[in-house]
């Protein structure tokens, strides 16, 4: 009976079988399980501490704790350098550049507006004469539509006014 001791040991014989588990000093857990106060092995939760995760998993990531483990991702935003997706060892995160590239940006904010990176991220904003409205045609749901400043008698009150893409003109 492994992992048991006698409680009655009279000459190298068990008194009655009475038989009960080692005591939490002479047992050890598994890695990732310690032993708590009550003698069992219990989960070491690795992610609870955001300075030990910062040191197990690296910066710009999330930790996940698993029954016996953890692993890590990068947050949203931000790929792993090794190309990893789940990883256990420190790991640089760096950010996703999503306004990389023309396509990209034009997909994401629309025509008419310019996409700006940010740690994590990204944002649109308008061009100069454009306005953007709550639901629009880009993927993201952002759209930059012409203001018709001549409605608000950019030329003067009473004066001629032609409305161009992203302007006006006074004749």
């Amino acid at each position: 009976m492994s992992g048991l001791k006698c409680t009655y040991l009279l000459l190298g014989m068990c008194l009655a079988n009475v038989w009960e588990p080692l005591m939490a000093t002479n047992r050890t857990c598994s890695p990732g399980y310690r032993i708590s106060a009550n003698g069992t092995c219990q989960d070491v939760v690795e992610c609870d501490d955001p300075l030990t995760m910062n040191l197990r998993c690296g910066h710009n990531t999330d930790c996940h704790n698993t029954p016996g483990g953890f692993y890590c991702t990068c947050k949203r935003g931000y790929r792993a350098l090794s190309g990893e997706t789940n990883f256990t060892l420190k790991t640089y995160c760096k950010d996703i550049d999503e306004c990389g590239d023309e396509e990209s940006r034009v997909e994401l904010c629309g025509l008419n507006a310019e996409c700006v990176n940010v740690p994590g991220s990204f944002y649109c904003s308008c061009h100069i004469g454009y306005a953007s409205l709550p639901a629009g045609s880009s993927p993201s749901g952002f759209n930059c539509t012409d203001i018709d400043e001549c409605q608000d008698e950019a030329c003067g009150p009473n004066a001629l006014c032609h409305n161009t893409p992203g302007g006006f003109l006074c004749p």
